[in-house]
């Protein structure tokens, strides 16, 4: 028996397992069903209920897709001789201090987010809002026939930031590239994708792209990013490696180096034209 609460879900007893965390709710035009215990997530007519109200607001931001987790092992009780232990190590991932994880589910997880994909094992970084409300992943794959990184939206009217949920947005915060090299950093976000909007914090966040001076996308990024009213990282000429991970795996403190190279407006735009190759 299913039964409607706040005017626009409906929950009630899973059909496969008996669980009673089992939720009707529209998402994208389409009504769905999750259970939270058995982890199936699939179109509701599926799922044989019959007989449940119909509501015509559109929703998902009372799903707690944190069990999605369930589904992964944190790679810090991976057993020693486990490749993706292995892998965080060779990389000085801080896999002791973060919420780092494995999954071999990776292709149940992507059903979550309406974005099946076939590989299964992936390092996953969880995406959370600053109510540590889960949003998403971003899976990071070592085998090379399949795609690096995926990115996973379960809730697509979140912003896709990475590590907003432990970050002071009321002082200067970094924001890198990627997921991984913020985990380096302290007080440091991460953008997920090019057309991440990040004007409400503009007057804090401040912009680190990878040290890549002579690609005409992240020199015309960096532009942008000054013009727009934005603070920038500028590496100096010293630094050759390409990002942030690969500055820890040369021994150097990317955090110093960026705290002494924050750039905005005119003297950035100056020392951008000097960088660029």
């Amino acid at each position: 028996m299913f039964k409607t609460i706040d005017s626009d879900i409906s929950v009630g007893v899973c059909p496969f397992c008996d669980g009673k965390e089992a939720f009707k709710f529209r998402e994208d035009e389409k009504w769905k069903f999750l259970c939270h215990d058995c982890q199936r997530y699939m179109p509701f007519e599926k799922t044989g209920i019959k007989n449940v109200p119909l509501h015509s607001v559109t929703t998902n931001s009372f799903i707690n897709y944190n069990s999605v987790l369930s589904l992964c092992t944190l790679v810090r009780d991976l057993p020693s001789t486990h490749p993706f232990l292995k892998y965080c190590v060779s990389r000085r991932i801080p896999f002791t201090e973060r919420e780092v994880y494995y999954t071999d589910r990776f292709d149940e997880i992507s059903k979550f987010a309406d974005t099946p994909v076939n590989d299964k094992e992936r390092l996953i970084l969880p995406f959370y809002n600053a109510e540590g409300k889960l949003f998403g992943v971003q899976g990071r794959s070592l085998d090379k026939e399949q795609i690096r990184y995926i990115t996973l939206m379960f809730n697509k009217d979140e912003d896709k930031i990475f590590g907003m949920e432990q970050v002071d947005t009321t002082k200067p915060f970094f924001v890198t590239e990627g997921p991984i090299d913020s985990l380096f950093v302290k007080n440091c976000a991460a953008m997920a994708g090019s057309s991440v909007s990040l004007n409400k914090y503009i007057s804090n966040a401040i912009l680190a792209y990878d040290n890549e001076p002579r690609s005409k996308e992240i020199v015309s990024k960096m532009k942008k990013s000054l013009e727009d009213g934005y603070s920038i990282v500028i590496w100096p000429d010293t630094i050759k490696e390409k990002d942030v991970n690969d500055m820890v795996m040369s021994n150097r403190n990317p955090q110093q180096i960026m705290e002494q190279n924050i750039y905005s407006g005119l003297a950035g735009v100056v020392k951008l034209n000097e960088w660029k190759k």
